[in-house]
Order: structure tokens, then sequence, then C-alpha cells
């Protein structure tokens, strides 16, 4: 160093951010492996997540404010602009930057601090002098800082046995419980303790499980003492030793010393074993074990208890915090169901009240109509957002084709609260999306908007699409009061429901995932003059999207449109009172005849003796489940040459479920409750004539 210059550490402050925290590194210089098991002998950062590869991404500081890129993993990394690459792919790009692989995002900036003062201008006592201390072992090359215990000498000096023990702690700064956390720990005996093979035990189902292991020599085999090991989970403490010749079992035969240290839970009970083992040696050269080293094993495996315990008790204040959350979700929920459900049942109580007119009562079973609406609206919403993940389902389409219905839709909704709704989109302005869920992110932006402003004049909701260089943007706008900026910094966490009247707050929560389900992105700027949702859409390749939607059995994306259609057999399979005389119901209300059976044996019969044209087969039902019905009637199809269209019927709405039905060779899924229109249309699509 120069006299009379300062100098100052430049340093890359990498900020991940998982579902579950945030972390920060500061990376000296060099390449930087991030994965969730990087190999040891390079410079990595551990991101513990399933969606993670084990090396996944290497940056590099290239030039000032520039960082290379390099992907290895096989899932895709998202560029700040919205590109997204794949394995093989490398770059430059500007620093800072955001870049973000499935849902963790990776912050990278540049961390320069505050020059440091030239020593020479500080005022300096008499006789005041400045020291300083060798690097930090983390800053040391390996081979200067892995030193077994017995090469450090007969009283090592202090610098020399401080480094050693940094670069002991040092081993497990991996992720608690990780193979590469357990992999270094049994690294550590072997390369710093000296002995010839270093493994943690875990006990599992009365055995023991290797979690991970290290050896001197690659032909060194992996065995242990289970005699050791009982010993130390019977008193809960550290033995070693050396076997007496007369006691040698084969599992220490050739070995010459052993040490088994207790790995603890926060209740003191043994949860595994931190064991090494010393080979034999010539007679001449006996080592056999020492206490300085089985005491190392013991701070280590205390590290690992540690480290358990620490992450068991983050784990209990994440479930509790878990089930605070469930809490107060079920008492939002439950609170704004009994708006909508009460209203109901004070109009069904006013139906059989004789002085009320007909029209009068065409009006109320409307306010009954949309009042379970919104319940099931309410649930919807709430089950979307406790589900955590959203699917969609884009198709490729104009603006008018996809969400000109809805908008109309949403049009008369708003009218009902005194708020207009204007449109600035050109029609055919071509776009990539499913069209139910960008509907519903629409209407939930501008719904908030005309109940934030009901009550208001000249109250105006603007929804409006164009295209831009990124893709598509849309927006929806109003002219109100705009909101406050301690409400902006938390409007798009559950719960919140700013300026609304009702509602469980899950709503922009929900538009959120659905937007980025589209890999898309969502903004809002609020001021004086109102409050404006932007949303930007990548643009899509022709080839992007799927033909059918995912999840769709082949014969059921091939059924065409629904049309109109005659009279048809309909085996209707349902144990439920209630749902057999609704679905029944609507199916009559359509013309067909329905045969009624409870459940799926009776179905099964009922097909084996009489022909039908579609059966609603319901997934859930005694003695025999609609499922298995399902496929009991393909396999007699099989014999006999024929098909019959099956739709299932389930109360359950997660793709999941869909799925599970489809893999049993259903045309068809119906969720209750079922309404006129989808059951229309389930059967217009199924039993319509082959086209010739």
């Amino acid at each position: 160093m120069l006299p009379g210059k300062s100098y100052t550490c430049i340093m890359l402050l990498i900020t991940i951010e998982t579902a579950e925290q945030q972390k920060q590194y500061l990376h000296e210089s060099g390449p930087l492996v991030l994965g969730r098991q990087p190999s040891g002998s390079e410079r990595h950062l551990v991101i513990d997540e399933d969606y993670i590869s084990r090396r996944h991404l290497v940056l590099e500081e290239v030039a000032s404010q520039r960082m290379r890129f390099e992907i290895v993993g096989r899932n895709d990394l998202e560029l700040p602009d919205g590109t997204r690459l794949g394995r093989g792919s490398c770059g430059e790009i500007a620093l800072p930057s955001r870049l973000r692989i499935g849902q963790t995002v990776i912050h990278v900036a540049r961390q320069e601090p505050e020059p440091l003062p030239d020593l020479d201008d500080l005022p300096v006592s008499d006789g005041a002098e400045f020291q300083t201390l060798c690097l930090p072992a983390t800053r040391q090359l390996q081979s200067v800082t892995q030193h077994p215990l017995a090469k450090l000498g007969g009283v090592p000096s202090a610098e020399k046995l401080a480094v050693w023990f940094e670069t002991l702690l040092s081993v497990q700064r991996s992720a608690v419980g990780s193979t590469e956390f357990y992999r270094e720990t049994a690294r550590a005996i072997v390369e710093l303790v000296g002995l010839d093979r270093g493994l943690v035990l875990l006990r599992e189902h009365g055995g023991w499980h290797i979690a991970a292991s290290w050896t001197k020599d690659p032909k060194v085999e992996l065995n242990f003492s289970r005699s050791v090991l009982s010993r130390v989970v019977e008193q809960g403490r550290t033995f070693f030793g050396t076997p007496q010749p007369t006691s040698v079992r084969s599992s220490l035969e050739g070995v010459e010393a052993v040490v088994g240290s207790p790995i603890l839970d926060s209740n003191g009970k043994v949860l595994g074993v931190l064991y090494g083992s010393r080979d034999s040696r010539p007679a001449s050269s006996h080592v056999g074990i020492q206490s300085l080293e089985a005491q190392v094993v013991q701070l280590l495996a205390s590290s690992v208890s540690v480290g358990l315990i620490r992450m068991e008790m983050q784990q209990r204040l994440h479930q509790a915090e878990k089930l605070a959350a469930v809490g107060q979700a079920i008492a939002y929920i439950l609170h704004d169901l009994r708006g909508p459900l009460g209203n109901a049942q004070q109009l069904i109580e006013m139906l059989p009240a004789g002085s009320r007119t007909a029209a009068r009562q065409d009006d109320e079973r409307e306010l009954i109509e949309a009042s379970l609406a919104v319940a099931l609206e309410l649930l919807d919403d709430s089950l979307e957002f406790c589900r955590g993940q959203v699917h969609v389902k884009p198709v490729r389409g104009t603006f008018a084709a996809l969400l000109g219905k809805h908008l109309r839709l949403l049009r008369m909704d708003l009218q009902t609260l005194g708020v207009d709704l204007e449109v600035e989109a050109p029609g055919e302005l071509p776009v990539v999306l499913d069209p139910q869920r960008m509907a519903r992110v629409l209407r939930n932006l501008a719904r908030n908007a005309g109940e934030a402003m009901q009550g208001r004049t000249h109250a105006v909701v603007t929804i409006g699409a164009r295209q831009v260089a990124a893709g598509v943007e849309l927006f929806v706008a109003d002219n109100g009061p705009g909101l406050p900026s301690e409400v902006l910094s938390k409007l798009f966490q559950p719960f919140s429901t700013f300026g609304k009247r009702g509602g469980t707050g899950f709503g922009l929560a929900i538009a959120r995932e659905l937007v980025e389900a589209h890999r898309g992105q969502i903004a809002v700027v609020s001021g004086a003059d109102g409050t404006r949702f932007t949303i930007v859409l990548p643009a899509v390749s022709a080839g992007d999207e799927p033909t059918a939607e995912p999840g769709m059995a082949a014969s059921e994306a091939a059924i065409p449109p629904a049309t109109a259609t005659g009279a048809r057999r309909v085996l209707l399979a349902e144990d439920g009172l209630v749902n057999q005389r609704l679905i029944g119901g609507l199916l009559r209300l359509g013309g067909h005849s329905v045969h009624l059976v409870n459940n799926g044996r009776e179905a099964v019969d009922a097909w084996t003796s009489q022909p039908f044209d579609l059966l609603l087969m319901d997934v859930e039902m005694p003695e025999m489940d609609g499922l298995a019905a399902v496929r009991e009637i393909r396999r007699l199809e099989h014999e006999q040459g024929r098909r019959t269209p099956i739709a299932a019927v389930t109360a359950h709405r997660s793709d999941e479920s869909r799925a599970e039905c489809l893999a049993a060779d259903v045309d068809a899924v119906l969720v209750k409750p079922i309404s006129q229109h989808d059951l229309d249309d389930v059967i217009a699509r199924l039993t319509a004539p082959s086209p010739p």
C-alpha cells in the first residue's frame, strides 16, 4: 500500500428474496456460483429452494457497473427487462440489477463504502500505535487455513490458533439441515481434526442414516461402530478412545481410535451422532486420539445441535404465524359471508308474502341470485388465495373477442354504483391471455375503484389497452381522490380493504398473482387526480401458447363448440339428496330424461343394462366412488368396442382434482355448484354428432 493513500473495498451486495426469508451477502471479487448445493471448492452462495439447481447461476463483476452472468441450471433466468433465458445462456448486464428464478428474486448492486481517512491525518496521542490482525480465515486460501490439529504445533501462536478456529466455524456457514451443511461438518472432522473418516449419522426408524461423510482416502470404507453409537445415545455424551484387541469387532477392525459426540434437539434428545475414526498405523507411529481432538468433535456436534434447534424454533414460529394468518383469514371470510347470506335468507323469507306482485317477487329473486353470487365469489377468492398458487391458460385473440363480453357485464355492474365505465382500446388489438382470469383482474381493480367512488358525481373508471415495446399494456384508471402513500405500500397485501365496503381484501393479492402467472407485471400510481393501475404482459411468439388447455384430455380438446341439442338420456350418479334434486332439476329443465343412482356400483350396473347418451358421475360416493366407476366402465367399453361420454362432478376446484379426474379418462369436469349454462354447454359438447 502506498503511503498517504486511502483505499476502499468495492464489493457486490447480493440480496436473495424467497417466499420464506430475505438474506444479504457481500462478495469481493471473482466468479460466484449460486445454487442449491454448489461445490465447496468454489466461492458460492447457497439458495435452498427446490426450483434452484445444484449449480444454477454464475455471476462475476467484469467492469465498473457491469456484471457477467452464465446460466448453468435447468430453470430459466428472468432479466430486469422481462427477458427469460435458459441453460447455457450468458451475457453482461448493468448494475444494479434484479434477476428472478421462479419465485426467488436476486438483487445485485455494487457496495462502495465511504473512503477511509488517511491515518496520517488523524490526531494521534503520544505513544499510540495501530496494529492489525491477519486476514480472516474466510479471506485466505484453503491451503493456508485447512490445517489439522496435529500440524498446529505444540504451542501454536494465538494468530495461528485463531485462524484455525475461524475456519472450524466457517465450515458450517451453509443452510442448516442441508446436504452441504452436513457434508462440510464431516469434512471438518477429517481436514481440521485430522481423523481418517468423518460421518454425520442421524437416527431413523430405529436405525442409522448416513446424512454425510468425508474420508481422507476415497478407498476408505464408511464403517462405524454401533456399540459406540449406542453408548452415546444412552448417556447423551461424547465417548472416545482406542478399542482393545480382545473386544474388536468387524466394524472396528483396523481402527486405532474412535470418537462419537451426540447431536441433540431442544429437549436434549439425541437426534444423531457426529462420528470420527482413525485407522491403525505401524506400531512405531501409534497416534490414538487425543482429548483435544475429541473436544473439537464435540464442538462441531454442539454447533450442529444449535443450528438444528434454531431451525426447529424458526419452523415452529413460522407454523404459528401461518396458523395465526389462517385464523385471521377465516375471521375475515366468515364476517364477509354473513352479509350476502343474511340478505339472501331475509329475501327468501319475504317471498311467500301474498301481498307482493309477481314483478316485485321477480326483483327479489334477482337480488337473491346476486347475493348468492357475491357469496360464491368471496369463497372463490378465499380458496384461490389460500391455495397459494394460481394457474392461467392463455389463448390468442383480440382484445374485443377475449374481453369484450366481460367488459359489458362490468359496465352494468359499475352502473349500479353510479359509476361510468369507459373503454380506450382498439378492438382488434392482438393479445395472449387467459380471458376469464384477466377479466377477473380488471373487474377487481375496477370494482374497487367504483366502490371507493360510490356517491361521487361524475365518477368514471377507464379501462384501456395499447401495444408497447415490451408487449401489451393494460390499464385501469379512475378520477377519484387518490390513495394515501401509506396505503400504496401495502395495497397488494391480503386483508387490505381501504375505501371498500366489505370484501376479504384478497382481491388485489390475487390480482397480482394472476398477472405474474401471465409472466407480467402490475404497478400503481396515485395522486390528487386519481389512481392508475398498469399491467404489462410480455410479447408472446406464435408457438408459445398451448393449442389446448393444460391438463385437458385429448378427447376434451377435440370437442366442438357447444351448439343446441335435443333431449338426451342422462345417467346421474349422485349420493346427495339436495344435489340429486338440483342437478336433476336442471337436466329436466333442459328437456333431458334422467336416470338417478346413488353410488358408483349402481352406476356401473345401470350402464350395463341400458344405453345412455351421457353419464354425470359424482366423484365422492359410498360403496364405489365415481372415479373407480369410470375406470370400470372404460374397461368394459374397451372389451365391447364402444364409448359413452362421461363428465365428472366434483366440489373441488383445484387443478390437482381436475387432473385426477382426467387421468381416470373422463371427458369433462363440472365443479359444484353447477349452473344451467355450464351443464348445457357440457351436454352439447359431449353429445354433439361426430363431423362427417
